[in-house]
């Protein structure tokens, strides 16, 4: 810490000494030694008052203090949340299921992701690997009821093509259910559906199908009720979850990639 003498202190003091002077000087030479110490009791006096009036942080009028200003160390990076809260596993029936059923599994959370190629971009899996993340629609038709379908990312659906493959015969008008009939059956908002979701189908009334190229992947990663995360399992034990939780066992069928629908 260095200190230096502020100029305008010296001013200040100069200018109270000359007044102080002019004012008293037949009294000073009578009571010299009494008006010594009214002198130095003024100059106390002045000195606490300027020293209170005008300090700062870093620079005061009678010393200046060469202070370092260190700032609190600002991360530059947020560490990301890692895993689920026993709250928000005990809070979701799906999960509760798995762990019920002894289903091996890992729920990992991410950034809301309400379509699948927004899943892709918030959470994407080793580029060497054989997971897959997975694209779920939910179908209605008046006469043939209601179909959740679940695809590998890169392939599409032909709702031609699915009535086909479905054996639906008449007239057939597969079209996206709205957001409310998704709550009513499935238990979920839009954006936050998996295959498992067909657990909470309480009616029975809902045909879960899967495409077949799922199954030959090492692990299928879905939504679990809620799109900021996202459950892994091995095809086989998915097969396990429908038929032992939901007692449902899905239709498997042949999907083209998007450019071949």
């Amino acid at each position: 810490m260095q200190l230096i003498f502020s100029p305008d202190f010296s001013r200040c003091y100069g200018c109270l000494l000359s007044i102080f002077k002019r004012g008293c000087n037949p009294i000073i030479s009578t009571f010299s030694s009494q008006l010594l110490k009214v002198n130095w009791f003024f100059f106390l006096c002045y000195l606490l008052f300027y020293f209170l009036s005008n300090a700062s942080y870093n620079r005061l009028p009678i010393f200046q203090l060469n202070l370092i200003k260190t700032e609190p160390i600002k991360p530059t990076t947020q560490l990301a949340k890692m895993s689920l809260s026993d709250e928000e596993i005990s809070n979701n029936p799906l999960l509760q299921k798995l762990l019920s059923l002894s289903i091996p599994h890992s729920t990992y959370p991410h950034p809301a992701s309400t379509t699948s190629d927004e899943l892709q971009a918030n959470a994407p899996l080793p580029s060497d690997s054989n997971d897959s993340h997975t694209k779920n629609l939910f179908f209605k038709d008046k006469k043939h009821g209601m179909y959740l379908v679940t695809i590998a990312p890169e392939n599409d659906v032909n709702t031609k093509e699915l009535g086909k493959l479905l054996k639906l015969e008449g007239k057939v008008n597969l079209r996206l259910a709205d957001e409310a009939v998704l709550m009513d059956k499935l238990g979920c908002k839009k954006g936050c559906v998996g295959p498992m979701a067909i657990m909470m189908n309480a009616d029975k009334d809902v045909t879960l199908v899967l495409d077949e190229s799922l199954l030959k992947k090492t692990k299928i990663h879905s939504h679990p009720l809620r799109n900021d995360a996202s459950t892994s399992l091995t095809p086989e034990d998915l097969l396990k979850f429908l038929k032992e939780a939901a007692g449902v066992e899905p239709t498997i069928l042949a999907f083209s990639p998007k450019d071949e629908a």
